[in-house]
């Protein structure tokens, strides 16, 4: 099965950057836990999992779509504005939380925020891969 340029793309510069470590780490508990024998002592699974680090890669990912939107393209504008503005959300959600963990260093992020920066992972995720059709 060949993959098209976009599919390509969500794959190895969108899914993989974000989600690699993740699934590495998660990787690593299951051997570790195969070669102890047990799953004692609790290796943090939750760890692998985490919502705001993706963030992180989002907000490279959203302004490198734009660009590739935006490049000769004058219809396609709206594309590239929501992925300027997706980095925007990106960018100002990792200072919100940011300040909170300098505010008090136990500071954990609650779901609300958690489901949110997901949501918005995807959405750049999505006009990434849109941002590639054509490009």
């Amino acid at each position: 099965m060949a993959l098209d340029g976009p599919m390509k793309w969500l794959i190895f510069e969108g899914l993989l950057p974000i989600f690699g470590a993740g699934v590495l780490y998660s990787l690593w508990g299951l051997l570790i836990a195969i070669a102890r024998g047990s799953w004692k002592p609790a290796f943090a699974w939750r760890e692998a999992v985490d919502p705001l680090g993706w963030l992180y890669g989002a907000l490279i990912i959203a302004p490198q779509a734009s660009i590739r939107s935006a490049v000769g393209r004058a219809e396609r504008s709206l594309l590239t504005w929501g992925c300027m503005i997706g980095a925007g959300f990106c960018l100002m959600l990792l200072l919100a939380a940011m300040n909170q963990r300098g505010q008090a260093s136990g500071w954990q992020p609650r779901q609300p925020l958690k489901v949110f920066a997901s949501l918005l992972v995807i959405g750049v995720l999505t006009l990434g891969y849109f941002a590639q059709e054509g490009a």
